[in-house]
């Protein structure tokens, strides 16, 4: 297991840059994703459909 204290500086930096890259892309996709009116309305849908029991369970899915 990795610990940060074998980490030199670098690697470190490396570690913090590449988290708050993909923190960032994560956020801004929600916050676009959130801008979609046909994204809002697929969530309440999926919702409704998930709380009247239309859905598939995962032990329901033959893989």
């Amino acid at each position: 297991m990795d610990t940060v204290n074998n980490m030199d500086i670098k690697e470190f930096k490396a570690l913090i840059y590449e988290t708050v890259k993909t923190a960032m892309s994560d956020i801004l996709e929600d916050a676009e994703a959130l801008g979609s009116q046909d994204f809002i309305e697929s969530i309440n849908k999926a919702r409704q459909d998930y709380e009247n029991g239309n859905f598939t369970s995962l032990e329901e899915i033959d893989v």
